[in-house]
């Protein structure tokens, strides 16, 4: 079944499947004490680790890399991934150490300055050229570095782990993952249903003609992993379209897949 080609701008189905995402009752997402203090320990607040630590230096990336930030740039990273279901069953990333994150965390880095100020509402073809540069760039680097770690056999990285390390990093995409691409499935206007340049500008004009409106009115709050207390940081747009394109895929009803 695919959605009505009815405009769907009701913000109420936004927040529905917000309120379906962080869970609670009614609109306690909406409060940021009660979701640091309800989410704080979930799966869920590994991107906001994740995404808080790497904003931090958007203003100098290149000392994401320095030695004293080396080490917990490849953690949080690792963590962030294996939290979101990366680093399990046949996948090769299960043979990759901490250390195997070293070149990854070179190329986020060495990239350009403009992947940190990406979103959903800024699309163009220029920056979503840039993006899927950046993500074949970033899919060689990995192959690399199962190469490097021994693993045997053809590695493809998926565009569910590179989107998601592109999402847990810059906050610039969403992640294709299983339930996501579910839901560009049943959307006639999102084409094609892979990582690529063509499916970003489709979900860019979906989301102006029907998501844009209500979710620039909704601003959340990352979790502080320190104090425990929301932070100063916002979830980005492609954030939002990405908890709305996974909950309307079915991603809810087995919360244990986000795969």
């Amino acid at each position: 079944m695919t959605e009505k080609n009815t405009k769907d701008k009701k913000p109420a189905d936004i927040e529905w499947c917000l309120q379906k995402y962080f869970g609670g009752t009614g609109d306690e997402w909406k409060d940021y004490s009660k979701r640091a203090d309800n989410d704080k320990s979930k799966r869920y607040a590994s991107f906001d680790y994740c995404y808080n630590y790497f904003s931090r230096f958007k203003g100098n990336p290149e000392d994401l890399k320095a030695p004293e930030n080396m080490e917990m740039s490849c953690l949080q990273l690792g963590f962030y991934l294996a939290s979101w279901g990366m680093l399990r069953g046949s996948s090769f990333m299960l043979q990759i150490s901490a250390m195997g994150y070293k070149n990854i965390i070179k190329l986020i880095a060495g990239g350009p300055n403009e992947l940190w100020e990406i979103d959903v509402d800024n699309y163009d073809e220029a920056s979503v050229k840039l993006l899927i540069s950046f993500r074949d760039k970033l899919t060689e680097t990995l192959i690399d570095q199962s190469s490097l770690a021994g693993v045997s056999g053809t590695v493809t990285p998926s565009d569910t782990l590179t989107s998601k390390i592109m999402l847990g990093v810059f906050g610039n995409v969403p992640a294709y993952d299983t339930f996501f691409v579910n839901w560009i499935k049943s959307v006639p206007e999102i084409k094609p249903q892979i990582f690529n340049e063509k499916s970003l500008l489709s979900i860019k004009k979906y989301y102006d003609e029907n998501l844009k409106e209500s979710m620039q009115a909704i601003m959340i709050k990352t979790i502080d992993f320190t104090d425990e207390l929301p932070s100063n940081i916002h979830y980005k747009q492609a954030k939002l379209v990405d908890i709305y394109g996974f909950t309307k895929g079915g991603g809810i009803e087995k919360p244990e897949s986000h795969t």
